[in-house]
């Protein structure tokens, strides 16, 4: 099991630690160690592997496809105990763990 740990009132979130973040969470299940909004801290088993995101339907009938604007200070990560999408923000990221395969 390999561990990266961040402080979130001294790290710089760079767009390379961002990238390799989620590098991570395409190849591996992670646990994302993060503070939440209300202050507490959560650990979150989660993912971006493509084979264990949920499958998307796409409707013929729907011809216009608005982008989803995407917010720079959050990832969206898939919770692989809660079986849904979740996020945590960059600048509360406390650590990651994973097994490095």
């Amino acid at each position: 099991m390999m561990e990266i740990y961040f402080n979130p009132n001294v790290d710089v979130f760079t767009e390379e630690i961002k990238q390799g973040v989620t590098n991570i969470l395409k190849g591996d299940v992670a646990t994302v160690t993060f503070t939440k909004q209300d202050g507490t801290l959560r650990a979150m088993k989660c993912t971006l592997k493509g084979e264990l995101l949920p499958k998307v339907e796409i409707k013929e009938e729907t011809k216009e496809v608005k982008p989803r604007k995407v917010n720079p200070d959050v990832l969206s990560v898939w919770d692989v105990d809660s079986i849904g999408w979740r996020s945590f923000r960059w600048d509360s990221l406390q650590k990651i763990e994973f097994t490095g395969n």
